[in-house]
């Protein structure tokens, strides 16, 4: 469970495990001396086709297909859009059961030869650590390792079962990759309800973070805390102002 601190407090967390943390971040932290909370995905553990997270799949294909009608199954997008739900191919897929959205995210790989088209798009943008890069991540004395699930799901969009086995696979992998106790998480897509937030209680995820608060007890619920997100795709002053915002209309958590 969260203990507040003593008076306000900042911290920084980044998400998904990229592997420019271990050769971008890491260096600036060393640099600053600051200390920071890497929310890693437990697949990062896995080997892999191709090291990235199904996002950066979907905005591969969106960079090599910008125009072409996307088809998936029975399923057609134009524009990225399903013709008949008008539901993007991005939330389509976060509300798809585990194996449903792996075997389109496969389907799609193959139909439109990712494998090969993502080598040629600079790795630093969407390639995930490997165990032994994140083994070496991990002994940094600045570096706190959370989970991010293992697999990357929308915990809130699946049963409660294969949410359950997620999260378990991610606490059980990285802790065995790294050898240290995984005590938090930060729910990917900040996707969670409060079956969700009880299930990694139980798993021994003892803090526990959102992207925005979904539920109206969550602000006096202690294991959860909410995060002011920067963008990696618009400028410092931009950036700058939109923390500003959340700061003013969401606060000190």
């Amino acid at each position: 469970m969260a203990i507040p601190p003593p008076r306000r407090t900042l911290t920084i967390s980044f998400d998904d495990g990229y592997l420019n943390n271990l050769n971008i971040v890491l260096p600036l932290l060393e640099k600053y001396n600051v200390k920071s909370t890497f929310f890693i995905p437990g697949i990062c553990t896995e080997e892999l086709e191709i090291r990235t997270l199904w996002p950066d799949i979907i905005a591969c294909l969106r960079h090599f297909y910008p125009n072409e009608i996307i088809e998936l199954e029975n399923r057609r997008f134009v524009n990225y859009y399903d013709v008949e739900t008008r539901l993007s191919l991005v939330d389509f897929l976060k509300i798809c059961e585990p194996d449903v959205r792996d075997h389109s995210i496969n389907q799609l790989i193959n139909k439109y030869n990712i494998s090969h088209k993502i080598k040629s798009v600079p790795d630093e943008i969407w390639k995930i650590m490997n165990t032994e890069e994140l083994i070496r991540f991990s002994k940094s004395p600045l570096v706190e390792i959370g989970s991010h699930g293992h697999a990357h799901y929308n915990l809130a969009n699946i049963n409660l079962t294969d949410a359950q086995i997620d999260l378990k696979n991610s606490k059980e992998s990285l802790q065995k990759a790294i050898n240290k106790e995984i005590k938090g998480i930060a729910f990917p897509d900040g996707s969670y309800n409060p079956q969700i937030k009880d299930i990694s209680e139980k798993l021994g995820y003892y803090y526990q973070m959102a992207v925005k608060y979904r539920f109206s007890d969550d602000k006096n619920d202690l294991r959860i805390l909410g995060r002011h997100c920067v963008s990696s795709t618009t400028t410092y002053e931009a950036n700058m102002m939109l923390i500003n915002y959340s700061f003013k209309n969401q606060g000190f958590n």
